[in-house]
């Protein structure tokens, strides 16, 4: 019930009323969110929905929360939550103008650099596909949450793409059960946004991928 309550508390739920006046309690909430003027859909895996009074968005980036669709929809025989997701998006103006295969490596070298610099350890790391995986602590947790998250990051078009999977203290299940849920999220971000031809970055994309990594990976 603990966790229940904190995800009502960080939905806003009090008042049962999510950004925009939108009254959550009783309604559907919904499982995708267009994000960037349409450029990138965020899809959650079965069982999850968008937290829509958590969205944060300006021309270059977004941030899109998502958790269990029972309680973000008001259904009272909702249990108590396990798992809270997060897809964070940058638009970085130099991926236009290189290769993926150009980017990879870098990618890797500055997720792992940014992450040891700002406190968090890299439980594990491998490669899924065109994505990397990791398993991370960070140096305190967060809130109700664990210190430990389960992150994917992924090139799409102009877009550098990061995924989280964070376990609510206190939580019981398999220990695998966070990449799992990390892969299925992975598997649907990537079916609901197939590769398109690439616009160009407006004024303020940032110039290279480590700062995102900085910001994301603590």
């Amino acid at each position: 019930m603990r966790n229940l309550l904190v995800l009502m508390w960080f939905l806003g739920l009090s008042a049962c009323v999510a950004g925009g006046g939108q009254v959550l309690s009783g309604g559907t909430a919904p499982k995708k969110q267009a994000v960037l003027q349409g450029g990138m859909q965020v899809v959650g895996p079965p069982g999850f929905c968008v937290i829509r009074s958590g969205i944060r968005e300006d021309e270059t980036s977004a941030f899109v929360p998502l958790g269990p669709c029972a309680p973000l929809s008001g259904r009272k025989q909702a249990r108590d939550p396990r798992f809270l997701l997060s897809a964070s998006i940058q638009r970085v103006e130099a991926l236009a103008t290189r290769s993926q295969r150009e980017t990879a490596s870098e990618l890797k070298v500055d997720m792992m650099q940014a992450a040891l610099g700002e406190g968090a350890e890299i439980l594990s790391s491998h490669q899924q596909g065109t994505a990397l995986i990791a398993k991370t602590r960070g140096p305190q947790p967060v809130g109700e949450l664990t210190k430990t998250q389960w992150r994917a990051l992924f090139l799409h078009g102009a877009f550098v793409v990061a995924l989280s999977v964070s376990e609510f203290a206190g939580a019981t299940g398999s220990e695998g059960d966070g990449e799992v849920i990390l892969l299925a999220f992975l598997a649907q971000m990537q079916a609901g946004n197939p590769k398109t031809e690439m616009a160009a970055a407006p004024p303020g994309a940032q110039t290279g991928p480590a700062t995102f990594f900085r910001r994301l990976l603590n």
